[in-house]
């Protein structure tokens, strides 16, 4: 495996029903699309690129390889490559400037194309969330572009803290409506419930906002159970 960097945030789930209707959006109530994938993609072998933040990066995971992309990739036996890169995002370049997604992408170069690119990200986009559609379509295009005959599956935030920030919803639901317009497959830990307050303190490390060993693997057992859920 090659390495990178990324970051990742989940979403609020009230636990009282009105509580809920008032903190989801229409886009999250109705749920990310479900195109589906080849069986093939995620078998073992199959050239995998996990492009994203700190989260794809495996911040805070002890030691590195313990970080959610990584497990993924070993308990699937993908042929895999991991680029995440801290503070990352469509549209964030960064905090000292390593460029956004599409900047990264344009300069990522790999052996051979991905069958599959496992799109993760939009957590350091909240500030920006309102102008966020066209990049991560661009970024989508950038993809497509430089590699053909690559499918993608896209991976949205989820809240660093508790209770869950309204922007990373907001970045969520830009998002969904993205990976439905192009017909992707979207995984939406936020809209999924998958931190709530009965989760979050065990998978987040409140120091560092970020997932704790145990998180990465709480997260990478999610993550392999909805990609075998997208298998045709």
């Amino acid at each position: 495996m090659s390495l990178g960097g990324l970051i990742l945030r989940p979403r609020s789930i009230a636990v009282v029903a009105i509580a809920v209707v008032g903190a989801l959006s229409v886009a999250a109530l109705a749920g990310p699309p479900s195109p589906r994938i080849k069986a093939s993609l995620i078998a073992p072998g199959s050239d995998v690129l996990f492009f994203g933040d700190s989260w794809t990066y495996g911040y805070n995971a002890r030691p590195l390889e313990m970080g959610f992309a990584y497990d993924v990739a070993n308990t699937l036996d993908l042929n895999a490559t991991i680029n995440g890169l801290s503070g990352t995002g469509y549209i964030d370049d960064g905090p000292n400037d390593e460029g956004t997604f599409a900047d990264r992408l344009r300069a990522l170069e790999l052996p051979t194309a991905p069958a599959l690119v496992f799109l993760q990200g939009g957590t350091n986009d909240t500030e920006s969330w309102r102008e966020l559609k066209r990049p991560a379509a661009e970024v989508v295009d950038l993809i497509l572009t430089k590699w053909p005959e690559t499918q993608i599956v896209m991976m949205g935030p989820a809240s660093s803290i508790w209770p869950a920030a309204a922007e990373v919803d907001a970045v969520d639901d830009q998002l969904i409506e993205v990976a439905r317009d192009l017909g992707i497959p979207y995984i939406s830990p936020s809209a999924d419930g998958w931190l709530n307050k009965d989760t979050f303190k065990s998978i987040i490390d409140r120091e560092t906002g970020h997932p704790s060993t145990e998180g990465h693997a709480i997260l990478a057992e999610r993550v392999v159970d909805e990609l075998r859920k997208m298998v045709e």
